[in-house]
């Protein structure tokens, strides 16, 4: 089978989030596209291209087309994922037999058809596009015009266990001394000694100005890796932007030498049934969750996983994971494209298209744990909670530095905003948002144990241009003021200390963390993709979304008089 040479490319941005998709290098015309899919019935990539090319194309191309292929069951599958996305084509759907539909979604490697096809799909989207104006639009909701039911949702109402709070498991672990961290000028110095050396790099550092952040830096660098899989034979390559955020220099090259080496980790190489390229080598495992309980493994549960359509029994690729039980570590298996960005096997999507959630960087490998862990709780924070203006608030604060950075805002008319979006976790979460001089609302979230941290960390990754932007507008509302020193800090102080802090977190509210070590061998530094069961992933609103019952939960405590 022909490799096809992919180049990643950036599609569109929203909300700060950028999306990005694979396209053939040497794009294939219609007529050849139609017949690659055919060869290639399980390439993601492929069928995605397929989709947003046939999209655009006018009513009567698409039925030319449908006529033209009308015997290709991988062309029909197609056609019947377009004309669910295209209002317009209706009519064509309805001449496709009800007891068919769902063999061709089945043989699309893509979920788009089997969300899509969920009866309680459209009363998701209402829905979703409510809360949608609410969150970034600040709508109230009593003015959304929301008449679903969790029923019409099909959504479980789950009351939270009864857990103690973070404070109290801090309070009950065994004292813990503060490591301080490494010299962070030794960890930049060594991060891009090895990224050099290995040619990731390209171009020079460059300073931007789209962000609150006072230091704000990018690095290019390279993506190449290629992939053998049954049919899926593809290099996957082009060039990649990274971003370091911080209140001085320092802090900003660290942590962009960093996120350069979590997402250089984080694409896998795959030959000869092998995933190549990490410390360690991963022979992959084929079957279904039930075929590997059946063999005496222990599998992460996809059916446990918040997905846009149950996991229906599929047959997946899997590798080794882990994840803690007290002092032992405890083998698992994992689905590799839970684990890896863009892994494109021989297998069916469970997600219409995977963040980077819950990857992360670390200079050992519990601080990259616990980084982790903290985004997937942030993420999840930011899929769950609305826009409450009874828990936003304007900050002051007496350390030195932060000081002067806000005066310099209210100098330049720029006022912050937070909110606060802590979830049932109580692990401190913060959504800041600036007003433009239009009305538009840009918005920055962040989670950490230590309040300031999370806060400070929102702030920087606002997307408001600072400091050559506008004056913003100001939040009309009287809101209280905080101190950014009395916001809540839980941290150990110790890598160590702060995974078990969090593990035992969520073990008190019937989670558990699952970990995929994806150190890169070529550069050493531990990088890990942490999964957690019933926390959410897919939190950026979209055409699969669906509301997360505790989402729908907050909504009737929101509005107790609707």
């Amino acid at each position: 089978m022909p490799k096809i040479h992919y180049i990643l490319s950036h599609v569109l941005s929203h909300a700060s989030v950028a999306l990005f998709a694979p396209r053939p290098l040497k794009e294939p015309d219609t007529q050849e596209l139609m017949t690659l899919l055919g060869q290639r019935p399980q390439d993601s990539f492929l069928h995605a291209f397929a989709v947003r090319k046939l999209l655009p194309l006018s009513r009567k191309e698409i039925l030319a087309l449908h006529k033209d292929f009308a015997d290709d069951q991988m062309v029909m599958s197609l056609m019947f994922t377009v004309s669910l996305l295209r209002t317009d084509l209706s009519d064509l759907l309805e001449t496709i037999p009800r007891d068919t539909r769902q063999e061709l979604a089945r043989l699309s490697p893509l979920n788009y058809s089997r969300v899509l096809m969920q009866e309680d799909h459209p009363q998701h989207q209402i829905l979703v596009q409510a809360f949608r104006t609410n969150i970034d639009n600040h709508v109230p909701l009593d003015a959304l015009d929301i008449q679903a039911t969790a029923k019409d949702l099909a959504l479980e109402s789950r009351e939270p266990p009864q857990a103690p709070s973070i404070a109290t498991i801090r309070q009950s672990l065994d004292k813990v001394t503060p490591i301080p961290p490494p010299p962070r000028m030794q960890v930049f110095r060594d991060a891009m000694h090895k990224l050099y050396s290995i040619g990731a790099i390209s171009g020079q550092e460059m300073r931007h100005q789209a962000s609150l952040s006072p230091w704000a830096i990018q690095r290019n660098w390279t993506l190449d890796v290629s992939t053998a899989s049954g049919a899926n034979h593809f290099r996957l390559s082009g060039p990649q932007t990274s971003y370091g955020r911080g209140l001085d220099l320092e802090g900003a090259r660290v942590s962009c030498a960093m996120e350069i080496v979590e997402r250089f980790s984080s694409y896998a190489t795959v030959s000869d049934g092998v995933i190549t390229g990490c410390a360690r080598r991963y022979p992959l495992v084929r079957g279904s969750y039930k075929e590997l309980r059946d063999q005496g493994k222990h599998p992460l549960d996809p059916g446990k996983l918040c997905l846009e359509a149950p996991y229906a029994g599929e047959s997946l690729y899997w590798m080794e994971g882990h994840s803690h039980a007290g002092q032992d570590h405890e083998t698992v298996h994992i689905p590799v494209q839970c684990a890896f960005l863009f892994s494109n096997l021989d297998e069916p999507d469970l997600f219409s298209g995977l963040s980077s959630t819950g990857l992360a960087s670390g200079t050992d490998m519990d601080q990259a744990k616990t980084n982790a862990i903290v985004e997937v709780i942030e993420r999840d924070c930011k899929g769950t909670q609305l826009f409450d203006p009874s828990r936003c608030f304007r900050i002051t604060s007496d350390e030195p530095e932060l000081n002067r950075l806000l005066k310099r805002y209210a100098n330049l008319g720029i006022e912050i905003q937070f909110q606060d979006i802590t979830g049932h976790l109580g692990v401190p979460c913060y959504r800041c948002y600036v007003i433009a001089p239009d009305g538009q609302i840009i918005m920055g979230t962040a989670a950490h144990l230590d309040g300031n941290k999370a806060l400070v960390a929102a702030m920087t990754e606002t997307p408001y241009p600072f400091p050559g932007g506008p004056a913003s507008r100001r939040d009309p509302r009287d809101l209280p003021v905080r101190r950014v020193e009395d916001l809540p800090r839980y941290s150990t102080g110790s890598p160590t200390g702060d995974r078990v802090l969090l593990e035992t977190l969520l073990e008190h509210h019937g989670l558990k963390a699952y970990y995929a070590d994806l150190t890169c061998r070529r550069l050493g530094f531990p990088v890990v993709r942490a999964i957690i069961p019933g926390l959410e992933i897919m939190t950026d609103f979209d055409d699969f979304s669906r509301v997360s019952p505790r989402l729908y939960n907050q909504y009737l405590h929101l509005t107790p008089n609707r």
